[in-house]
């Protein structure tokens, strides 16, 4: 996950949107993504953040100015709204 996450960085370095919030998110999602990889909800984690990657990476940020933002968040949104069990165990998890 360490190279879909630098992708993300990268993407949000281009558009100007990595600001030291947008670092510690992409710190502490990486710190999670290695707390919760046994458990099998994990997967569903790594596809938003590789889907994520993958849109912010090969649009060089652009997606993210040109509607698909919205698509974006709403996989973010069913992930929380599907993680909220783990919010005891890995908050981080679902603070990232």
């Amino acid at each position: 996950m360490q190279k879909e996450i630098e992708a993300i960085r990268r993407a949000l370095l281009a558009i100007g949107a990595l600001d030291d919030e947008a670092k510690d998110a992409l710190a502490t999602l990486e710190e999670a993504l290695e707390e919760t990889d046994h458990r099998p909800e994990s997967g569903q984690v790594r596809e938003v953040v590789r889907s994520t990657a993958g849109t912010l990476g090969n649009t060089n940020g652009e997606a993210a100015v040109d509607g698909e933002a919205g698509l974006l968040a709403e996989k973010w949104r069913e992930l929380k709204e599907n993680l909220t069990d783990w919010e005891e165990e890995h908050p981080s998890v679902v603070l990232a």
